[in-house]
């Protein structure tokens, strides 16, 4: 993203992924990729709404901009989460990526039933996951206009 300068902008991202070695390889990923982020990670569903309501202790944290979600959480589960995302209408503006280990058709299904963005699962090496990121970066922040 650039801001109205012309100047590259962070992009502020919420993963919420409960496995602290995916979330690393994601963090190396958008690292490998050079892409401009802040990206904030959360463990449980219940966190990510946190963030996203900004309650404590996430009052200073700004509004993602995409929010790439796991769906195997403990306790509320991604699929739970991304239910309350798109049906609260601040928030269901903000792009949902659903980054699964999960190829299952019933899981997909309920994804998009559930209005998210995509459906990406996760790649078995780091680098086809380089790859992906690079792809979201491309198609959400150069191609799609986002709603600011």
């Amino acid at each position: 993203m650039t801001d109205q300068s012309g100047a590259a902008s962070l992009t502020n991202i919420l993963l919420i992924e409960d496995d602290a070695t995916d979330a690393e390889l994601l963090r190396q990923a958008f690292i490998e990729t050079h892409f401009p982020n802040e990206l904030k990670v959360v463990t449980t569903g219940e966190a990510a709404l946190d963030l996203l309501y900004r309650r404590p202790p996430y009052e200073q944290v700004e509004r993602p901009d995409m929010i790439m979600l796991d769906l195997g959480l403990p306790g509320m589960s991604g699929s739970q989460v991304l239910e309350r995302i798109k049906s609260d209408e601040s928030l269901a503006d903000i792009p949902v990526i659903i980054l699964s280990g999960s190829g299952n058709q019933a899981d997909i299904q309920t994804a998009y039933r559930n209005h998210a963005n995509s459906y990406v699962v996760k790649p078995a090496s780091f680098k086809m996951l380089v790859k992906v990121v690079r792809n979201i970066q491309e198609f959400w922040f150069q191609i799609v206009k986002l709603p600011k």
